[in-house]
């Protein structure tokens, strides 16, 4: 404050003195009173504006030395050094455990190299469940499921955030492959581990890396995927151009191809119409899921029990759901059995 009120008070006597010589109170020569007095106040605008660019190209050029920012700027770069070559070690660590290809901490987030990381420690993990291929978030979440429940059974107290993992961001897939990579150090038997072998030989690699799916392979994996074929020369690929000759043959062949082309066309709307209901209720299950994460119920309430129903139910896998399926068979056999032990039949009534 002290500076300023300094500043304005020199401003104010050097504003005053000028007033003074405009008005003619000094002495001044008829000419510097004429021509150079009433601009004065313009020259000190821009003389002041090239000094303050001047300083400040000089101190962008000679930048000056302040000790509290550079070692606060080189403790950053050392840390994003060491984040980089973390993660370098990490994708060279999942690589060689699990024979597979990934360049990216953002690619583990299907859920298969965490969930075949675990089955190398314990080597119970239902891998054939596991889709190694996943290409659609829902197959991520698939195997999200899986190694929940992997979990779950060797009473790993690991919480995990599914809906984060699938997003294959860095920073949520880093910090948990971290966290893997700490449990396999403590917890792994030691012994040579077969990750081909365990995984039945499929590519354990992002789908990127690979082949594209085959038709069969990517509807074992639930995903139905439709392109146009592509078209070369104006045809379709894979249908050959058919000239036209004289006789019936040729026009058979016509319609032949004219029929299953129209049919591909029919089969890809409703593969098309398939795919949109599938994402529909693959998205109002994904809320419920959310909803029930995030929602706080009273412990041992009604609600609490209903929502771990629920939630059993959403992570169920193929068998537990066959088992209940069993179940509720059995118990709606007893309903209708215990009625009917009861019903008297007439031997004379006839039908």
């Amino acid at each position: 404050m002290a500076r300023a009120q300094r500043l304005g008070t020199l401003l104010a006597t050097i504003g005053g003195i000028w007033l003074l010589g405009l008005i003619g109170m000094l002495p001044l020569p008829e000419t510097v009173q004429t021509h150079i007095w009433p601009v004065l106040p313009l020259l000190f605008i821009v003389s002041l504006g090239s000094y303050a660019f001047i300083n400040i190209g000089y101190n962008l050029v000679a930048f000056r030395e302040c000790p509290e920012a550079y070692h606060e700027l080189m403790q950053e770069i050392q840390e994003a050094k060491d984040d980089l070559r973390a993660k370098n070690e990490l994708i060279g660590w999942v690589n060689g455990l699990l024979q597979t290809n990934y360049s990216k901490v953002e690619q583990l987030g299907t859920g298969a190299a965490y969930c075949q990381i675990i089955d190398s420690v314990y080597g119970d993990v239902r891998l054939e469940r596991v889709k190694f291929n996943a290409n659609q978030e829902y197959e991520y979440v698939e195997n999200f499921k899986i190694l929940q429940n992997a979990m779950t059974k060797h009473k790993m107290d690991k919480p995990i955030d599914p809906p984060r993992l699938v997003k294959c961001r860095f920073q949520d897939n880093f910090e948990f492959l971290q966290w893997m990579k700490r449990f396999w150090d403590a917890y792994a038997p030691g012994t040579d581990y077969d990750a081909v072998g365990r995984r039945n030989g499929k590519p354990g690699g992002p789908v990127d890396s690979t082949r594209p799916m085959s038709s069969a392979s990517s509807s074992s994996a639930g995903a139905y995927r439709t392109r146009p074929a592509p078209r070369v020369a104006g045809r379709p690929v894979g249908v050959a151009r058919v000239a036209p000759r004289p006789g019936s043959q040729a026009g058979a062949n016509t319609q032949q191809i004219q029929e299953l082309n129209r049919q591909i066309a029919d089969a890809r709307v409703m593969v098309e119409t398939a795919e949109k209901e599938r994402d529909f209720y693959f998205n109002k299950l994904r809320e419920i899921e959310v909803f029930i994460q995030q929602a706080e119920f009273e412990q041992g309430s009604e609600l609490e029990t209903l929502a771990k129903h629920v939630q059993n139910i959403l992570y169920s896998t193929d068998e537990a759901v066959d088992e209940l399926e069993a179940t509720q068979g059995e118990a709606e056999y007893d309903q209708v059995a215990g009625p009917m032990d009861k019903l008297h039949v007439d031997e004379e009534e006839t039908f």
